[in-house]
């Protein structure tokens, strides 16, 4: 790369983190991103072919978080979480440690079940639902 490119590249770097953290007038972080994204593609600092590859490599995963979303939003629609919130406050049965080791326990299950992103996805309304029942 020559030195110009580097120079563009940082430069379109930079602004795009600034305009990402600083949100001029409340805009979306994806609006930088992108328009990021296409200077760095139209200054031929990215060329077609990654682009596609990287489709490629990002579908799959996108798919599999897109799919364990919509997994948790027909879970709470179905009152699941607030079910197996239900269940550990009432295990604990008023024992903070008890209320601790089934929290614990319920997150190393869909640990083992799910992939991070889904045990993350999963564990946090039924830990929200604990939280709310115990106030």
């Amino acid at each position: 790369m020559s030195d110009i490119l580097v120079t563009y590249t940082f430069l379109i770097f930079a602004l795009t983190t600034l305009f990402i953290m600083w949100r001029p007038q409340g805009i979306n972080e994806a609006i930088p991103a992108i328009s990021g994204a296409i200077l760095l593609f139209i200054g031929g600092v990215v060329p077609v072919s990654d682009i596609f590859t990287v489709l490629t490599i990002v579908s799959g995963p996108s798919v599999t978080i897109i799919s364990t979303i919509i997994m948790c939003i027909v879970l709470e629609t179905i009152g699941v979480f607030r079910w197996a919130a239900y269940n550990i406050v009432n295990k604990a049965n008023g024992s903070g440690i008890k209320l601790f080791v089934y929290t614990m326990i319920l997150c190393f299950l869909m640990t083992i079940f799910f992939n991070n992103d889904g045990s993350i996805l999963i564990t946090t309304p039924i830990i929200i639902h604990v939280v709310t029942m115990l106030n």
